[in-house]
């Protein structure tokens, strides 16, 4: 497999980027399509944690608390971006929600870092087309980096290929 950081083709940009444009629903279904075999068993912390949780950022981005007045958004700006991951921690260190702090979901559990630290991976790690944005599938390709990384992700996503019959 390729490096993380491995710089993407024009086409392979061209396509990320489209991918990223799409809601975050949409880019986490893409995110299983390509790695369905690696991160089926995490599918589950994928739609009812991150993407709520990243679904309330970008709400508290927006000013928007109620539900039904928002439309699903793409991406977040870099200082939302922070408080997502902020937000992700802590609600897998709540007790309520210990289900996810599991070992079953230790992939999917965010680490815990400085604000500097945070930044920095952010920054050179995370935000793929250094747009200063993050889409949910920047972030999935960086939480699952030991066996997702973008170059991959646009290899397996361009082939074509319909949807698992499990998602």
């Amino acid at each position: 497999m390729s490096s993380f950081v491995e710089k993407l083709s024009p086409e392979a940009l061209a396509h990320f980027n489209e991918v990223t444009q799409k809601p975050f629903s949409q880019q986490a279904v893409a995110f299983l399509n390509a790695y369905w075999p690696e991160v089926h068993d995490q599918a589950e912390f994928i739609f009812t944690v991150a993407w709520e949780v990243i679904k309330y950022a970008d709400m508290h981005a927006k000013g928007i608390q109620l539900i039904y007045q928002y439309e699903e958004g793409c991406d977040l700006d870099f200082d939302i971006a922070l408080y997502f991951y902020e937000q992700l921690c802590k609600f897998v260190e709540q007790p309520k929600n210990a289900q996810w702090a599991d070992d079953k979901f230790a992939r999917s559990q965010p680490t815990m870092m400085t604000a500097i630290k945070r930044k920095q991976e952010i920054r050179e790690k995370v935000d793929v087309n250094f747009d200063g944005r993050v889409g949910m599938l920047e972030y999935l390709l960086y939480q699952y980096r030991d066996v997702a990384n973008p170059a991959d992700f646009c290899e397996r996503s361009m082939g074509g290929g319909e949807e698992h019959p499990e998602i």
